[in-house]
């Protein structure tokens, strides 16, 4: 019973296991991380649409069997797609394009993470990515054309590469090209949008797996369906949000969080986050900002409050002690580590020298004091 975890766990790297020679790999990822680097000759070839990690689940791999139940995902993936300048009938709907998956963002939420990132699962430690590149598109069919959407049925064609190996993969796809100003709520950043919808089979008579590992029989479904959404605008995931932001001080941010939070690979972060407090450390916003991503970034597996703290403390230490986003910062960390009495303190420290400032900022501050003194009550 106890192996069933790691069992379900090497499902998601058949393509790994049995797959030939590799053949080709992804553009690198950026140095913030959150997108890849487009090359040259893709940039000329038509507009770049870039995938948007974070906002939705993005692989679903669900595997239903008499013996388990297992659901897999991840919400980190990042890539672009190239698109012609110019849609026509009987026109590529795509032209080229790569997406990169951090092997340790996939996550069951179960007991099983750790099976699935350990040597007999995906082995985060030595392979922390997989990839997929895009060789074309076939039997394109037109759904809607109207001023709010153009939306195709396709056949997407690529390669999967993961261990330095590589398996021709193709699914069938709906890509539905919107304008920005039909995006609503769900607006990153401004930009023409395309989701990219649909469902890879996977199945393991495929490469003969159900012969080779008897672990996996009954306790694993022979075919396991991938659910794929992908969401793309023609506006880069690491163009700054706030047009006052330095764009190195974000990308440097970003990178810290890659490490992180993407990879869940805490020594190199906190590594490369050591030396960014060393190299930023005159600069309040990224010192503020890099210990708010340790303290509240979800997904993160270990999160080190104890360099947060330092980070946030020089924050203010810059400020002379005045710096409300500093201090509330410092209550953040607080509260994280259960010192709720403090977290007040912190929080009321920073409500005292943000008045006169934004009223937005103040209501702000007000609200999560109010939460900070609830749990307060609680604990008394």
């Amino acid at each position: 019973m106890r192996m069933r975890p790691i069992a379900i766990a090497s499902i998601l790297l058949l393509a790994a296991a049995s797959l030939p020679a590799l053949v080709g790999q992804a553009p690198e990822r950026t140095f913030g991380g959150q997108t890849l680097q487009v090359p040259d000759d893709h940039m000329d070839m038509g507009e770049i649409y870039y995938v948007w990690p974070g906002l939705d689940n993005q692989l679903v791999f669900r595997s239903s069997a008499p013996n388990q139940q297992v659901v897999v995902s991840t919400t980190r993936a990042v890539g672009y797609m190239v698109a012609p300048f110019e849609r026509e009938p009987g026109s590529k709907l795509l032209l080229a394009g790569a997406v990169r998956i951090p092997a340790a963002s996939l996550r069951s939420g179960t007991q099983l993470d750790q099976a699935l990132a350990s040597p007999m699962g995906l082995n985060v430690a030595e392979h922390d990515e997989m990839a997929f590149v895009f060789t074309g598109v076939e039997s394109v069919q037109s759904l809607i054309e109207n001023e709010e959407e153009s939306s195709y049925k396709a056949r997407i064609l690529g390669n999967l590469h993961y261990k330095g190996q590589s398996k021709e993969i193709s699914f069938e796809a709906r890509l539905a090209f919107r304008p920005y100003l039909t995006f609503g709520a769900r607006n990153p950043r401004v930009g023409d949008r395309l989701i990219i919808s649909g469902q890879y089979t996977l199945q393991l008579a495929d490469f003969g797996w159900e012969t080779r590992n008897p672990l996996l029989r009954g306790a694993a479904a022979p075919v396991i369906p991938v659910d794929i959404f992908l969401m793309l605008s023609t506006v880069s995931p690491e163009t700054p949000g706030n047009p006052l932001d330095n764009p190195a001080n974000l990308h440097a941010r970003m990178r810290f969080m890659t490490f992180l939070r993407d990879f869940n690979d805490p020594k190199r972060a906190y590594d490369y986050g050591n030396q960014l407090l060393k190299d930023h450390g005159d600069n309040a916003q990224v010192l503020q900002q890099v210990a708010l991503i340790v303290a509240q970034t979800p997904g993160i597996a270990r999160r080190d409050l104890g360099f947060a703290r330092k980070a946030a403390q020089r924050a203010l230490d810059l400020s002379q002690g005045k710096s409300p986003g500093a201090l509330a910062a410092l209550a953040t960390i607080s509260f994280v580590g259960n010192d709720v009495s403090a977290a007040v303190e912190w929080q009321r420290k920073a409500i005292e020298n943000a008045k006169g400032g934004p009223p937005r900022q103040l209501q702000g501050l007000n609200r999560t004091l109010a939460r900070y003194e609830q749990a307060m009550g609680k604990d008394d």
